[in-house]
């Protein structure tokens, strides 16, 4: 069967804190800022289906999977990107920064952590939720690496 992917490629891709580590203590805010390369951005023609570079949205979704009963969606944000944003060499930067207020209690990075997709979409996202474009057009998907400082478990 013969397929066509018009998703673009990760060119790079970091997530970091204000700080620059992922230690948190209880009460604590963070700042999570999550910077993107997308690459490929003008090659994703197909004469006849797909001639032209086409308007996008990136979507950046952070979540929590609370002890391996459910998956809370903490902060979406999206950016809308024009064709005329790509650069020269098909490339297009976006960063996000996510306020993050969570009591940071029983984080443990196996049951109850925190996670986040990078998708690319034809539309934003609807309110509330996941919808299968994000699913669908998710391009990363990776575990948060926060540690409660000073936790018992030696982290």
């Amino acid at each position: 069967m013969s397929v066509s992917d018009f998703k673009p490629a990760v060119a790079s891709f970091s997530m970091h804190t204000r700080e620059g580590g992922f230690f948190v203590q209880a009460g604590e805010k963070v700042l999570l800022i999550v910077d993107i390369i997308l690459a490929g951005l003008t090659l994703r023609t197909l004469p006849t289906v797909h001639e032209e570079p086409d308007d996008f949205v990136v979507t950046v979704t952070l979540m929590k999977q609370r002890g391996g009963i459910e998956t809370v969606i903490i902060r979406q944000l999206y950016l809308e990107c024009e064709a005329k944003d790509i650069d020269v060499n098909g490339l297009k930067q976006v960063s996000f920064g996510f306020d993050v207020i969570e009591d940071w209690k029983m984080v443990n990075f196996v049951d109850t952590f925190y996670f986040l997709w990078v998708s690319v979409t034809s539309t934003p996202p609807s309110d509330g939720g996941i919808s299968d474009d994000l699913f669908y057009g998710k391009l990363i998907d990776t575990k948060v690496p926060f540690t409660l400082r000073g936790s018992e478990n030696g982290c």
